[in-house]
């Protein structure tokens, strides 16, 4: 519980939003191997369950973006099967992923880059209870697509692709 931090499983986070505000970064360390300087890819696609907790418990969600996290550490570009070093580096980090939940772009760079930041936080979104979770969620997509294409240019990101995987 250092920093604050909480397990993301359904139980803790409904004990936590009794009494606290929760941030969930849905994306998590699949996000962090899939860096870009051109393209942010945001894994949310498939990434539900913080749907379905926030209209079980009626809670609010308020998108955010950063700015900039994809300059900090640059990642091994490899396609999936690639061969030689790079196939067995991504390899080596995408099971570590998985065994550990925790993503290790650090093996292929140890001293981040010193970049500017820049979080932007999108309004609340009241999901509807009477609409199914897929719906919500492409209310909540809608509103991050909408956040970054607000930002993107004025925070020098204008090149910089949005993507949802």
């Amino acid at each position: 519980m250092a920093l604050g931090f909480i397990s993301a499983n359904k139980r803790t986070l409904c004990a936590a939003l009794k009494t606290n505000s929760v941030i969930l970064v849905p994306g998590g360390a699949a996000e962090a191997l899939h860096t870009s300087q051109d393209t942010m890819t945001l894994h949310l696609k498939n990434r539900k369950g913080f749907i379905r907790l926030a209209m079980e418990e009626q809670k609010q969600l308020i998108p955010c973006i950063g700015f900039g996290e994809n300059e900090i550490f640059p990642t091994l570009k490899a396609k999936e099967g690639q061969e030689g070093i790079k196939g067995l580096i991504w390899k080596i980090q995408r099971a570590f992923m998985k065994i550990t939940t925790v993503s290790t772009p650090v093996i292929t760079n140890i001293i981040p880059r010193p970049v500017k930041l820049s979080v932007v936080v999108g309004s609340p979104i009241k999901l509807d209870v009477r609409k199914t979770i897929d719906e919500n969620h492409e209310i909540y997509i809608e509103h991050v697509f909408q956040l970054f294409a607000k930002h993107a240019e004025k925070l020098g990101y204008g090149h910089v692709k949005l993507e949802i995987v």
